[in-house]
């Protein structure tokens, strides 16, 4: 079947079928007994250093935080109304793509240069508005424009719940109508707004239910999606999206994107497996 020496095009095959998937298994093998062994050897307060959680820790006056070198640390402090938080949310959705390290970065490069009051800023009109970079292809011209957008409609709206996803696309991003498209990070940023987890879902708008939620589509959730057989669509469109959410919907009534955080988790630690299931299917 894999052809010889002189068939370099059947044996390219053999690679990709046989020896690929058994390299990728050895491996996967060996990298998880190593993290259990670098787990049972440390404390267990450093566990979540090797898992990439966050721990949270509240420092009254006069406390003092010690971390170890590598430590990733994130210092808030202060008061934010609804506003701010939607204004961050929306540069935070508009930011989440690319490496987890990269998109923290380059929110927090724009939340300095907010002075970390959004709203303040967004309603000052004063904006940096240049052609330089701030997260990988998005300029500072892009988020001037955005925050131009979000100042016109705060001069006469209260809340961006009351504009939908569709308004949102339009009136805040500036893109065009798309009855097909399956508006990821707005639909991201909707479930930080609507749902209640008290970890990353925030659940500050009232007046809308998590039930008409819908799943934020990306690559790593199509593919897991895809292998878990909730969806047996081509295109990574809002149909699909749809068909997703609505899976969810039987196993989580009322909650669907209550599942959302596992397909995406899944498919981001777990990439080589998740396609070689979906290239064997």
């Amino acid at each position: 079947r894999y052809g010889s020496q002189d068939d370099p095009l059947v044996t390219m095959s053999y690679l990709t079928d046989v020896k690929e998937p058994e390299l990728a298994d050895a491996y996967s093998v060996k990298a998880s007994a190593a993290v259990e062994e670098l787990k049972n050897n440390l404390p267990a307060a450093n566990n979540a250093a090797i898992t990439g959680d966050y721990v949270s820790a509240e420092l009254t006056s006069g406390q003092t935080l010690k971390c170890e070198a590598g430590t990733e640390l994130m210092l808030r402090s202060g008061k934010a109304n609804i506003k701010d938080v939607e204004i961050a949310a929306i540069f935070a959705a508009h930011f989440a793509w690319g490496r987890r390290a990269m998109i923290v970065r380059d929110c927090g490069r724009l939340f300095d240069e907010m002075d970390w009051r959004p709203y303040d800023y967004v309603m000052s009109g004063k904006y940096r508005n240049t052609g330089e970079s701030i997260h990988r292809t998005v300029k500072w011209c892009e988020v001037a424009a955005i925050c131009a957008r979000l100042r016109e409609f705060y001069l006469g709206g209260d809340s961006l719940e009351s504009l939908g996803v569709d308004g949102i696309r339009t009136g805040i991003f500036g893109q065009k109508e798309d009855a097909k498209a399956p508006n990821k990070k707005i639909n991201m940023m909707r479930r930080w707004m609507v749902r209640d987890d008290g970890k990353v879902d925030l659940g500050l708008w009232k007046a809308t239910d998590p039930a008409d939620l819908l799943i934020p589509l990306d690559v790593h959730v199509y593919e897991v999606a895809s292998i878990l057989g909730l969806t047996q669509r081509k295109q990574k469109d809002l149909a699909t999206v749809k068909e997703i959410t609505g899976a969810f919907a039987e196993i989580f009534p009322g909650d669907p994107c209550k599942g959302d955080f596992a397909l995406f988790g899944y498919g981001v630690t777990h990439p080589k497996e998740t396609k070689m299931k979906n290239r064997n299917a």
